[in-house]
């Protein structure tokens, strides 16, 4: 059975639910619903970029573009005897570079923002992912 205990009476029958079967001696388990389990690196990354917008003033755009150049850094070639600038990308990024590299915006946020970017794991995630859902970047 699944139970929301944000409501009150909800959580009140699955107490009693509960109580029931710890009564009949049965095997009980129990599982947390977790909302959007899924979700990509990714679309956490655009999450949080749509929060530090929300926060910031500046474009999500802006902030990706920002970030990419802080941490992943802009290189220059020379092609036919001109110095062209080198946009740095995310999308070559394996998981565990990608998430060296949230790990990073994540870090910067609190340092220079005083915000706490959230995952999933966290209490108070759903909350946060309603909020800004819609702001996970489509391309």
């Amino acid at each position: 059975m699944i139970f929301n205990t944000k409501n009150i009476t909800e959580k009140e029958k699955a107490i009693n639910y509960f109580q029931k079967l710890i009564e009949k001696d049965k095997i009980i388990e129990l599982k947390e619903k977790k909302y959007k389990r899924g979700l990509s690196a990714n679309a956490l990354y655009w999450l949080w970029l749509g929060f530090l917008e929300d926060k910031t003033g500046n474009d999500k755009k802006d902030l990706h573009e920002f970030y990419k150049s802080e941490f992943i850094g802009i290189t220059t070639k020379k092609i036919l005897g001109k110095i062209i600038i080198i946009q740095p990308t995310t999308t070559d990024k394996n998981s565990k570079e990608f998430s060296y590299y949230m790990h990073k915006v994540k870090y910067h946020a609190f340092h220079f923002f005083s915000e706490i970017l959230p995952e999933p794991k966290d209490l108070g995630f759903d909350e946060f992912y309603e909020i800004y859902k819609h702001t996970i970047y489509e391309k």
